[in-house]
């Protein structure tokens, strides 16, 4: 049995795939068409999947579960610099260098937003 596990969500702007390890979720991305799904469901996916329907009915803003970075140092780093961006505003990649603590990287956190 894999550790790995999949559901999707049909949002009004696309197919979303949501991919797990029963830790927390791995994956979050936008795809062309579904592949088989996990027949067993870890509550990490459950609420992922309920706070997604949330955000999509205009009922949430800010999400609460439980992400599996996977990455270098750098780049949780940046993506922890991205997760406190607050809902509306926007940050460009200077912003999020200066806040990583390294404003010449900017390039770099560019590649790391590519890749969160």
């Amino acid at each position: 049995m894999s550790d790995l596990y999949n559901v999707y969500y049909r949002s009004p702007i696309g197919l979303i795939e949501i991919v797990a390890r029963r830790e927390g979720i791995s994956f979050l991305g936008f795809v062309e068409k579904e592949s088989p799904v996990s027949s067993e469901v870890p509550p990490c996916l459950t609420e992922c999947l309920k706070q997604i329907d949330e955000y999509f009915m205009g009922k949430r803003r800010e999400f609460s579960i439980s992400m599996l970075l996977d990455g270098t140092s750098f780049q949780k780093k940046v993506w922890n610099e991205l997760l406190k961006i607050p809902f509306g505003v926007t940050a460009s990649y200077m912003e999020i260098a200066r806040s990583s603590g390294n404003e010449r990287a900017v390039r770099a956190v560019g590649n790391a937003n590519g890749s969160n």
